[in-house]
């Protein structure tokens, strides 16, 4: 053989072990990848107890009929109140078990951008180099490309396709030669050797302003497998994009949107461990489980996201950094809202508090503490009754909740003689039927004097209203104008401000045509005042003295 030959064959083989050990180095790569996306995107429970004990979960919610739990009276806990000084939200929050271990807790964020679940029109973009897991296979973009809706679309499609080729050979009826894959994309930087959960990019959903996020992307289709869109009305086409990242990064943009960043240190702090052990719950509870997500990004859990972080909210993060309240070594549900009117009331609010112990949530009387807030007292005037609106959010509520609707046909003003009507179908036509109205009024009160059930009288029905925030949306106008102790003037509220008011019929010929109500406070008044933790910081009380006032016997742990 000649010299010229032997050397030719020398480069090819040098070729082709070159080629084989770059695939297999790729293989290698790829497979370590995946590895890593499962352990990134498996739930915190290395740092949190996930053990099934549903005698001790605290529910968020009281039960429907289908013991889902009310998506409406979910919201309730969760209310915003826009003045001068910023966004004072109302939440309810909780925290999960308390063991731990070094892992950083990681929380999962299904975001809405206020449009809703699902979503049809998305951009989103780096300015780093990124990767997209897509199953098996992973795909590399370059730093300053967007990737769309259409481009998802495209590898959900190649996707399906190689789970067709996985699955589809048959013996004797049994699928044999699947491959495990993935339901969703990931999408993110890869940095030495792993996701990089403190990566920034931009995303804009549908048609709104791009934002930069943190963490990575996982994107799945919206009603695919045991996604259940329909189950809350969020929609079944498009796509849910699920931000990951660190518990504490999740924290820098909730508090700003829970309090304003103008508010002390002590009281932003105060904040951050209630929003804290609110997060820590529901990774324990994982009621968004269905959607590959812990929370989401609206008031129905923590709003998130919806303006940037602050100096002032990463300060009181840092500082308190895995905190958490617990009661009797169990945590706690660390209920807050916007502001009081003068004093507490209790978890009784909440149908699904009976058996749980509430313990340390007591009812309160705090003085004048916080009798210079614009919210502290008010007054609203539905000039003209609206018997259509009325009727619609009834009927919603019938719907949405039966248990918090009855309708009894009798004469006077006694249960005594009364008959209960419960067919739904009947309800529904004597709702619908509705003409008019001759009497509206509160019929019982819990602690503090927070309404429980109001009284509709139409003919010879009445319908009865159970539950704070219930009988608050029932009494919501459109149109209506709500004024502040300060005179400032507040309208467009979806939801009356608290439960603590008096109302006052006005009627002609016997009919209600109007109403009023006066009260104070903003939010359910269980738990934390936001307001009221703003005065005790300016009174120079710091956060531990903040959080003990409003929460009876608790102690302070921390994740570490």
């Amino acid at each position: 053989m000649s010299d010229s030959i032997f050397r030719k064959l020398f480069v090819i083989l040098i070729v082709v072990m070159a080629f084989l050990d770059v695939k297999l180095q790729a293989a290698v790569e790829e497979k370590h990848m995946n590895q890593y996306v499962e352990r990134c995107l498996e739930r915190t429970a290395a740092v949190f107890s996930m053990e099934e004990n549903t005698e001790n979960e605290i529910s968020q919610n009281e039960k429907g009929e289908n013991g889902q739990e009310s998506r409406m009276e979910e919201s309730a806990r969760n209310e915003n109140v826009d003045d001068s000084q910023g966004t004072v939200s109302e939440n309810q929050a909780g925290a999960a078990d308390h063991e731990s271990e070094s892992a950083p807790v990681v929380i999962r964020v299904l975001l809405t951008g206020g449009q809703g679940y699902a979503h049809h029109d998305f951009m989103l973009s780096f300015e780093d180099d990124y990767y997209i897991q897509n199953g098996q296979e992973v795909y590399y973009g370059e730093a300053g490309t967007s990737i769309t809706e259409a481009d998802i679309a495209s590898l959900f499609a190649r996707q399906s396709e190689m789970k067709a080729h996985a699955g589809n050979v048959q013996s004797n009826g049994q699928s044999i030669g699947e491959e495990e894959t993935e339901d969703g994309l990931i999408v993110g930087i890869w940095r030495d050797g792993g996701w990089d959960t403190d990566a920034e990019w931009k995303l804009s959903m549908d048609g709104g302003v791009g934002e930069t996020y943190q963490g990575i992307l996982v994107i799945t289709q919206a009603g695919n497998g045991t996604s259940g869109g329909q189950q809350i009305g969020q929609g079944t086409e498009g796509y849910y994009l699920v931000n990951t990242l660190p518990l504490e990064s999740y924290l820098y943009y909730v508090l700003p949107s829970e309090m304003p960043s103008s508010y002390p240190m002590e009281a932003l702090k105060a904040q951050a461990v209630c929003a804290r052990s609110y997060a820590m719950l529901q990774i324990r509870q994982g009621r968004m489980e269905q959607y590959g997500a812990d929370v989401d990004d609206t008031t129905a859990f923590q709003v998130y996201h919806t303006q940037g972080t602050s100096e002032a909210a990463i300060q009181a993060v840092d500082e308190t950094a895995g905190q958490y309240l617990s009661y009797q070594g169990e945590p706690i549900e660390a209920f807050y809202y916007a502001c009081s009117c003068g004093h507490s009331t209790t978890a009784d609010i909440w149908r699904g508090s009976v058996g749980r112990d509430y313990s340390y949530l007591v009812y309160r009387d705090y003085g004048t503490l916080e009798q210079e807030s614009p919210w502290y007292r008010w007054s609203y005037q539905a000039k003209q009754f609206d018997i259509e609106a009325l009727k619609s959010r009834l009927l919603t509520v019938l719907a949405q909740n039966k248990n918090y609707i009855s309708i009894y046909k009798g004469e006077g003003s006694s249960k005594e003689g009364w008959t209960e009507i419960t067919d739904r179908g009947k309800m529904e036509e004597i709702i619908s039927g509705m003409s008019a109205v001759q009497d509206i009024q509160i019929q019982e009160r819990l602690a503090g004097e927070v309404v429980d059930c109001l009284h509709i009288t139409s003919g010879s029905f009445h319908i009865m209203i159970e539950g704070e925030y219930y009988i608050r949306n029932i009494l919501t106008a459109d149109g209506y104008m709500l004024i502040k102790q300060d005179m400032s003037v507040s309208e467009g509220l979806t939801l009356v401000p608290s439960g603590f008011f008096e109302i006052e019929a006005v009627k002609q010929d016997g009919n209600l045509i109007a109403y009023v109500l006066k009260g104070g406070g903003f939010g359910h008044g269980v738990g934390m005042s936001q307001y009221g933790a703003r005065y005790l910081a300016e009174e120079g009380k710091d956060y531990e003295y903040i959080l003990t006032y409003y929460y009876e016997n608790v102690t302070i742990d921390k994740v570490h």
